[in-house]
């Protein structure tokens, strides 16, 4: 039996993958390799949210400016930065959780 490193559940020698939380196990003939998908999606996540940071950064900054202001002042809400990396953000999380999702299922079934 095997204990994953992540959940500590036991799993049997010939699976891969612990059927809890889907972690691989590393063998020593295989260099473990991120799947392309995950890579892609942790990729839109971190796009997403540096896109979705920047735009509230932008938005504070140009309130407190407007704000502290002598003669009042403009500012500027940058709702395109701000909603478009929350759902790059979460386009990202959710493609990951989908491969995760699936992994564990075909763990679980053997396929």
């Amino acid at each position: 039996m095997k204990n994953c490193g992540y959940c500590g559940r036991e799993n049997d020698e010939a699976v891969f993958y612990c059927r809890e939380c889907a972690t691989p196990f590393q063998s020593d003939s295989v260099t473990p390799r991120l799947d392309p998908t995950v890579a892609s999606a942790e990729k839109q996540m971190i796009s997403g949210a540096l896109w979705c940071v920047g735009g509230l950064f932008v938005t504070i900054y140009t309130f407190v400016s407007a704000v502290n202001s002598p003669v009042g002042g403009v500012y500027i809400v940058t709702w395109g930065a701000i909603v478009f990396g929350a759902r790059q953000y979460f386009r990202g999380w959710h493609a990951k959780y989908l491969f995760q999702k699936r992994n564990q299922q075909s763990v679980a079934t053997g396929k």
